[in-house]
């Protein structure tokens, strides 16, 4: 039996087929890696949507407790207490804790603690304002001006570092914030 063979035969050779199949794994390839990357910037951008939330969170209900408060003490790292009276004019130094007393008359301590936010009424233990999953560290400063007219109250600058600590590494961030609030109470100015 005899096989005729044409030039033009229908069909792909093996050479062909190895070098279609190669192009298509490299197409893949890329078409994978941009959907890794894609996810990947989703994730963190999620991370650093939570971490936002959280410390916006944060310093709303410090800053709206701070401006409608007398401020009486500040307490720096080494736990030395100074009244806000015996601050000279001018930015003071960093304070770990600021205690003030609220519109209420609660006493109210707000402490930066190693990784936490702290709330603390009048001694009763305190709780965080940040979730498990945040490390929070921070300072305040505080600010005394004066005017010809009398002293005007005190303005607080409240600085955090809040980082999430937990979750993938690609939700890990961390976010710098810094705001200044005055006591609208003006009169408690000293």
């Amino acid at each position: 039996m005899k096989i005729n063979k044409t030039k033009n035969s229908a069909g792909f050779s093996l050479v062909e087929l190895l070098v279609a199949m190669a192009c298509f794994s490299i197409v893949i390839m890329a078409v994978v890696d941009i959907f890794i990357i894609g996810l990947g910037g989703g994730q963190r951008a999620l991370g650093f949507q939570n971490v936002q939330d959280s410390a916006r969170f944060m310093l709303e209900v410090s800053t709206k407790e701070i401006r409608m408060s007398e401020i009486q003490e500040a307490i720096d790292d080494a736990g030395d207490v100074y009244t806000i009276a015996s601050l000279a004019t001018g930015f003071s130094r960093p304070y770990k804790a600021l205690k003030i007393k609220n519109y209420k008359g609660v006493t109210v301590i707000y402490t930066f603690n190693g990784t936490q936010f702290i709330r603390d009424d009048d001694g009763a233990g305190g709780a965080s304002l940040n979730p498990n999953n945040l490390s929070i560290t921070g300072h305040f400063y505080i600010r005394k001006q004066e005017s010809s007219g009398g002293a005007f109250p005190p303005s607080v600058v409240v600085s955090m570092s809040v980082a999430n600590v937990t979750g993938r590494e690609a939700q890990r961030v961390q976010l710098d914030l810094e705001t200044t609030v005055s006591s609208r109470r003006y009169d408690l100015a000293k």
